[in-house]
């Protein structure tokens, strides 16, 4: 795959806003391409919950390391919304 850019997070929150304009629920999607533990949060408060990601684990450095701060990035959010 070569992208020359993504939609960023402008589309994921105006897909979000889409179906929350209409009283809907997002249905299960993944945000998908340019992750990184840094821009996590600004995707999660997108309204995404689900992600996947792949060459910010495969090319980091600490391939393990980069896992674990966005599984404890993702469990910190899931865990602030409550029941």
């Amino acid at each position: 795959k070569n992208f020359v850019e993504f939609p960023g997070l402008k589309f994921l929150s105006e897909a979000a806003a889409w179906f929350s304009d209409r009283g809907l629920r997002l249905p299960p999607a993944f945000a998908i391409g340019g992750i990184a533990p840094n821009i996590l949060l600004d995707v999660l408060d997108a309204g995404f919950d689900r992600i996947a990601v792949s060459s910010c684990v495969w090319n980091a450095a600490a391939p393990a390391a980069v896992a674990g701060v966005l599984k404890e990035k993702l469990i910190a959010k899931r865990d602030s919304r409550g029941p």
